[in-house]
């Protein structure tokens, strides 16, 4: 059974039939019972009684455990992940946007750290708030913003405890609320956590 992974998709740039009650959701990687994936395919729900599924240009790096985020122009940043779910994996800083109007994905710049089961949120500069993850043997404090206009990846704020699996939600006022998750330690013990933080991207500060 494939794990993927699913953004919404602007409908201005999916396809003629999109309209904007009805946006394409883009899956993009995850893994089957045999090996990590590359390919992506798009779901239009406006194709059919139910909806149908077409298949788009793969990623340049097959992954699981990354994250997806639409941009401001309508194209996606997929960023991180690993090469595979268990049993040692690489994981993995390298980043790739994906081009609706195209339908490929090209490589775009490396996050300053390797991680996977991180978060990604659009702010409203329209950069990307990449936090939480693990880079295989801990949970990552250090957080770091995406700028789709230099397509570069540059160091913020870091929170005050490493979580991986954490959930992000922006709020009304542009923070993001960073909350609970589970950390992992380099003796591969750890525990779920209960905390949460904020992060302001007006100092840059959680």
């Amino acid at each position: 059974m494939a794990v993927v992974l699913a953004i919404v998709a602007g409908p201005a740039n999916c396809g003629s039939n999109a309209s904007s009650g009805a946006p394409t959701i883009l899956f993009a990687g995850g893994v089957t019972k045999k090996r990590t994936l590359a390919s992506a395919e798009l779901y239009q729900p406006n194709q059919g009684a139910s909806g149908s599924f077409v298949a788009t240009g793969a990623m340049k790096t097959a992954r699981v455990g990354h994250t997806a985020t639409e941009l401001e122009n309508g194209q996606v940043l997929i960023a991180g992940g690993a090469s595979k779910m268990f049993d040692g994996p690489k994981i993995f800083a390298s980043a790739e946007r994906y081009n609706p109007s195209k339908g490929r994905f090209s490589n775009t710049g490396a996050m300053l750290e390797a991680r996977s089961g991180h978060t990604a949120t659009l702010l409203a500069n329209g950069k990307v708030l990449i936090a939480c993850g693990e880079d295989g043997t801990t949970s990552l404090t250090d957080s770091e913003l995406y700028d789709p206009a230099s397509a570069t990846f540059a160091e913020t704020g870091p929170m005050s405890i490493g979580r991986d699996e954490c959930t992000a939600t922006m709020l009304a006022n542009g923070k993001v609320l960073i909350a609970g998750g589970y950390q992992l330690l380099p003796d591969f013990s750890g525990s779920v956590l209960d905390t949460a933080e904020i992060y302001d991207p007006a100092s840059g500060l959680f």
